[in-house]
């Protein structure tokens, strides 16, 4: 262990590491007291902004800094011969260290997923910015629409201050010492091993590269008994048990914070509180003349483990850190949150949507004292806060092996395999895929930046497209071939093909902005697997473009027909085929059903139903006995019935697992709810079951809606949550009494089975012949490799507004100079019949006078005049 102590600091002392033979302990002078950090951290919390941000950032690098430049120190490391260094989080910049001797890396991250930052440093996985709640916003999982535009901003607005501020500062640690690859990004993108303290039974769940592991909380331990005095003390408590209030080791407390925090805690008496303080903040209490009351117990030190696993703890003060927060949760102690900075008002926020949590706003100051009694009084005596506690506390702990024991089984992987990288991205396997020597890459349309390894490797390319016709990103991407406007719709708009005018006008709109996002937000972000790796084109959309095939998943008996490029083969649902005998136990309850037949529900593998969603389709299935129902069901979904105590109708049979294919071929199946996805809309369409929809996101709405303008379905609104059940039940008892959807459905089932090959058979042989003329481009269209301003005639637009603006234009502003004159010296001198204007279309439509009385013509003629300069005024505006 490599420490950086400082002559005040605790640290040696307490992590008792001389009772460990395993480890070998190497120290060097911090390069300032520890009480430093701390008064920059606390000033970063009274003046936020980029100085403090870049103040916090000159810490952490004068601590490398000091590593770097003590030759004996360095000498030491790398005669200890390490397989791995693993850093922590905080002092990202000790990688440098590990570049400059050639070691290889791993990261402890002890401060939680803190997306974007996680993602944009260390290359964690996918930001899903639709769920995932970014750096400070505090928001769920479960966003409202201006919280997710909030979202967007906010990890935009992270990564750009990241990049522009935070990176090239950090990066001195490498430019200045002469470290490859002299740049912190790339440096922290070569990491084996990233360790993660968090516990996604506390955090939103989402997906992480495999060389991320989510081990959970490595302090939270199984509680040891606790030291004899401090053991009388929580037993003097009686019933009323006991509070207690940490802000860990890096948080300074104001003095009106710590005042509203005492002033709290004395309050709560008979209760008792635990109030751990260092030094410097009881020295602060004395100076104030702050003086907690006798139920106060306060203590510079306390075995923090053990004490939130003592049977007499009631609720935790704390600030946030993760690892307090984790150690509250995995004992299953609720939690006031007092958050001063960083990533603490997220922590507390993900505490708090699962019910083990109230937040506390600091900012508050008049009512802070008050607040805070009233949230630890609210924890302590609504019994329900304690059982979401423990709930996660239930979740965090059935694990056979424990959190420190499951990152040392990684951190000897790494190290036995010397670093290896094969964890990380597909594009550091290319030699492995170079030694296969391919004559194809088939990439799924959901990792479009896997073309990156085709384009290293100069393997020819394919798609495979699952989610089908998808207007007008495929066409935008891929160049499918010529995206009518009039007549296809795109993407979320949920039109048929024969669209009213306002309807075009949407679909032109849509149009836009997809292609707009698109090319501002995905595909940059996308290309940074050919830029960051120097590989050519360099461009996500030029590599699409390049494709030798692809192959779709649709068919056009479902989907609006519309002209594609030669190379775009739409060979119909891999998924769907003839359907086998069902298993008897399945096959038994079918037949029960007798002629009131069966519903089948599911909503794939991806979509998770919320808990009002379950409980509306329970109603729903429920409601249509004596009809049966089968209700597909995962494990996790039927956990969420049980805790909400939904309990669906005798009549519903709930299953975790059945062949879906087998089922929806069943004659006695009447309709099919599903959430839309491409797959299943496809193989119910195959086997003429008839649909009722509950789109939930992505093209799911679109796929419904192409079903219910053929008349084989029915849509239901998802956002409608007062009537969800009621419109679920009706629209199932209209599509299975309703014989119209049925014989709909059989029409399609018809089209689409009306082939003398399956579409596997036809996918299968366009790979091939891909495969055999050595991926040839012959059947792209021209149009792929245009650039974006050619393809859609930009620059023909700019060119023809040019001619109308400096040929056309001059010239006729130079003839009305020259008409206004004299045009108007004639006009006062001619009658009306004989005006020279009446020569002029557009002018005699605007002076309609018919004069006979000779003594009106002087009043005739200003007018003419008036009307004539208002006439070529307006030439002149137009041109």
């Amino acid at each position: 262990m490599l420490i950086a102590s400082s002559e005040d600091s605790p640290i040696l002392q307490h992590l008792g590491l001389s009772s460990h033979p395993n480890i070998s302990v190497a120290t060097y002078q911090a390069p300032f007291p520890a009480d430093v950090f701390r008064e920059v951290a606390r000033q970063s919390r009274l003046k936020p902004g980029l100085q403090s941000a870049i103040d916090c950032i000159a810490v952490v690098q004068r601590y490398t800094d000091t590593a770097l430049k003590d030759p004996g120190l360095l000498q030491k490391v790398e005669a200890f011969k390490a397989d791995l260094l693993v850093g922590d989080v905080a002092v990202s910049t000790s990688f440098a260290l590990a570049d400059k001797l050639g070691i290889p890396k791993g990261v402890l991250f002890v401060a939680g997923l803190m997306p974007p930052i996680d993602s944009d440093y260390y290359g964690l996985g996918a930001n899903s910015l639709a769920h995932v709640p970014q750096f400070n916003t505090l928001f769920s999982s479960t966003m409202t629409f201006w919280q997710r535009v909030h979202n967007v901003i906010t990890a935009a607005f992270t990564v750009l201050l990241s990049r522009l501020a935070v990176g090239p500062s950090l990066s001195k640690s490498w430019t200045d010492y002469d470290i490859a690859p002299h740049d912190m990004y790339i440096s922290l993108r070569n990491l084996a091993l990233v360790i993660a303290t968090d516990d996604f039974a506390v955090t939103s769940a989402r997906p992480v590269s495999p060389h991320v592991k989510v081990v959970g909380p490595l302090t939270a331990v199984p509680a040891k008994p606790m030291p004899a005095e401090l053991e009388e003390y929580l037993q003097s408590a009686g019933d009323a048990g006991v509070v207690y209030a940490s802000f860990g080791t890096t948080a300074i407390p104001e003095p009106h914070e710590l005042e509203a925090i005492c002033a709290a805690l004395s309050a709560l008496a008979p209760m008792k509180a635990i109030w751990k303080l260092s030094k410097t903040d009881q020295d602060m209490l004395r100076t104030h003349g702050i003086r907690p009351k006798i139920n106060v117990k306060v203590m510079e030190w306390v075995p923090q483990n053990d004490l939130l696993g003592h049977p007499a703890m009631k609720a935790f003060l704390t600030q946030g850190g993760t690892n307090s927060l984790l150690e509250a949760m995995y004992h299953g102690v609720p939690i006031a949150g007092l958050p001063l900075c960083c990533e603490q008002g997220d922590n507390i926020a993900e505490a708090q949507h699962r019910g083990a949590a109230i937040a506390v706003c600091v900012h508050d100051r008049a009512n802070l004292a008050a607040n805070l009694e009233s949230a630890l009084r609210t924890l302590v005596t609504d019994p329900s806060y304690k059982q979401a506690a423990a709930v996660v506390s239930q979740r965090m702990q059935a694990h056979r092996r424990r959190p420190a024991e499951i990152a040392a089984d990684w951190e000897e992987h790494v190290a036995w395999t010397h670093g290896s990288t094969y964890l990380r991205s597909a594009m550091n396997s290319a030699a492995l895929v170079q030694a296969f020597q391919a004559d194809l890459l088939i990439n799924d349309v959901g990792t479009p930046t896997g073309f990156a390894l085709a384009d290293k490797l100069g393997i020819p390319k394919a798609i495979l497209v699952v989610v089908g016709l998808i207007l007008p990103l495929d066409s935008d991407w891929y160049g499918l071939g010529a995206n009518n406007l009039a007549r296809v719709p795109q993407l979320n708009t949920l039109f048929s093909p024969a669209m009213a005018f306002w309807e075009r006008v949407q679909n032109v709109v849509a149009c836009a902005a997809h292609i707009l996002t698109s090319r501002a937000v995905i595909a940059p972000s996308h290309s940074k697997s050919w830029t960051e790796h120097g590989i050519a084109p360099y461009k996500m959309h030029a590599s699409l473009r390049n494709l030798s095939l692809v192959i779709v998943t649709d068919d056009f008996a479902l989907t609006s027909a519309r002209p594609v490029s030669p190379h775009v083969k739409v060979v119909g649902p891999l998924t769907a085929v003839p359907a086998k005998p069902l298993p008897v136990e399945l096959e038994e309850y079918m037949q029960s059903a007798g002629e009131d037949g069966v519903v089948y529900a599911s909503f794939g593998t991806t979509a998770i139903p919320e808990p009002y969603e379950l409980e509306a389709l329970s109603t729903a299935l429920s409601a249509l006995a004596p009809a049966k129902a089968i209700w597909k069901l995962s494990k996790a979904d039927q956990k969420i019935l049980h805790q909400h105590e939904i309990q669906p109708g005798a009549n519903v049979k709930v299953l975790e697992w059945l062949p879906q294919q087998d089922l929806l071929a069943h004659s006695k199946l009447k309709a099919f709810l599903t959430q839309g996805g491409c797959n299943s809309v496809l193989e119910a369409m195959y086997h003429g079951t008839p649909i009722v929809g509950l789109a939930m996101c992505c093209e799911q709405g679109d796929n419904i809606a192409k079903a219910q303008y053929l008349g084989a379905a029915i849509a239901v609104r998802l956002h409608d949550r007062k009537n969800l059940a009621a419109n679920l039940e009706r629209a199932l008892r209209k599509v299975a009494g309703d014989p119209a959807f049925k014989i709909a459905a059989g029409v399609i089932s018809q089209r689409m089975q009306a082939h003398r090959r399956r579409p596997a058979e036809l996918a299968a042989d366009w790979v091939e012949h891909v495969a055999w003329t050595h991926g040839s481009t012959y059947l792209r269209s021209a149009m792929n490799p245009l650039p974006w301003y050619q393809e859609y005639l930009l620059n023909v637009l700019a060119l023809l507004h040019l001619c109308r603006s400096e040929i056309v234009t001059p010239w006729v502003k130079f003839l009305l100079s020259l008409m206004s004159d004299e045009l108007l010296r004639r006009v006062k001198a001619k009658p009306m019949n004989e005006h020279p204007l009446a020569a002029f279309p557009v002018v005699s439509r605007v002076m309609v006078l018919q004069c006979t009385d000779l003594a009106k013509a002087d009043v005739v003629s200003a007018s003419v005049e008036q009307r004539a300069h208002s006439t070529i005024a307006r030439l002149k505006v137009f041109y």
